[in-house]
């Protein structure tokens, strides 16, 4: 390429110079048209992108909170139901507790009736009904 620029006069080599220059000056403005038209872009971009990953984590953070709100509402009903079975449990425990000294009671109670001779008991009530009736009439009469 060099001898070429060797055979060329001073006129033609800054015709030349000159052509390149423009050449060189037109992909420079396309360069720099297309640096504007990207940032333009990446503007417009930004413009629509952002607000929307703003009102996003706006939301997130709303979601966020009240998720925290729900879950300490959550922690606390299960505080209060663990609570609530404690009490139940307790409760559970003095109700067998009864259930237990009253069986033992009737039990003794049911032993005490099985040892009952009710046929002795019987002629007993009768003999004392046979030795109060006469007392009775004597104590009317006098």
């Amino acid at each position: 390429m060099n001898e070429r620029f060797e055979e060329l006069d001073e006129r033609e080599l800054l015709r030349e110079i000159a052509q390149t220059q423009k050449k060189l000056e037109r992909r420079g403005r396309i360069t720099a048209l297309a640096g504007i038209v990207l940032a333009a872009i990446l503007i417009v971009a930004l413009l629509i992108c952002v607000p929307a990953a703003l009102r996003t984590l706006d939301q997130l953070n709303t979601t966020l909170s009240q998720t925290n709100t729900t879950m300490q509402e959550a922690e606390k009903a299960l505080s209060q139901a663990q609570n609530t079975l404690a009490g139940i449990d307790t409760m559970v425990e003095g109700v067998n507790s009864i259930v237990e000294d009253n069986t033992e009671q009737l039990s003794g109670t049911l032993e005490q009736l099985s040892e009952i001779d009710f046929e002795s008991l019987s002629q007993s009530i009768e003999q004392l009904s046979a030795i109060v009736q006469p007392l009775a009439r004597l104590l009317k009469l006098a």
